[in-house]
């Protein structure tokens, strides 16, 4: 049995608490979990699950924010550019935590792992 997500609308399977579009948890009703907990078998805890929907990017640039931050990162423009402004304020006082917090954040940009305000992965 498949229902939808009430934040995306992404299909979910009836046992799942996270949705894999979105991440929303997801409340069954009462009915539904004792059944579950009849008739289900525990979940693998190793196992992964594959997502049929890709996780949203930030409309933000990897790109120009590696730039940004590779000539300005000591002013922390990078992070003014993702909308990290208390960041962004801390690194222009601090010269970009003197260095460190700069370097930081280019390996994670080039990297990948570097995150909009929204907590989302910037886009290629």
């Amino acid at each position: 049995m498949t229902k939808k997500c009430p934040v995306c609308g992404a299909p979910v399977e009836a046992g799942d608490r996270f949705c894999t579009y979105c991440g929303t948890r997801l409340e069954d009703s009462k009915e539904e979990r004792t059944e579950q907990a009849f008739t289900s078998p525990p979940p693998e805890p190793d196992k992964v699950y594959d997502a049929p929907y890709r996780v949203p990017a930030s409309p933000d640039s990897k790109w120009m924010a590696f730039f940004l931050c590779f000539f300005l990162g000591t002013l922390g423009v990078h992070r003014f550019y993702v909308g990290k402004v208390g960041t962004g304020l801390l690194w222009l006082f601090t010269a970009g935590l003197l260095g460190i917090g700069w370097l930081a954040d280019i390996i994670l940009i080039v990297c990948g792992e570097f995150k909009d305000h929204n907590g989302l992965k910037l886009k290629e």
